[in-house]
């Protein structure tokens, strides 16, 4: 890519359009925790609506005997 070159031959690309080691390196870091806070976020919902869904469940149950009563 450093030397790809357009039909006339001009450089595509100039020494401002490339990026170091240690900015790729920070980029996919930050990527990857956005990604952990995400599935960790994901994963605490999952878990409010399970306990939500229970809670219910839990009503309907308790209400069937009251209601034969």
């Amino acid at each position: 890519m450093v030397t790809a070159k357009d039909a006339s031959g001009n450089r595509l690309f100039t020494s401002d359009d490339f990026l170091s080691a240690s900015q790729i390196s920070g980029f996919f870091s930050r990527l990857s925790a956005k990604k952990i806070l995400y599935d960790e976020v994901k994963q605490k919902a999952t878990n409010v609506f399970q306990i939500a869904a229970d809670e219910v469940r839990i009503d309907e149950l308790t209400n069937v005997p009251v209601q034969e009563l």
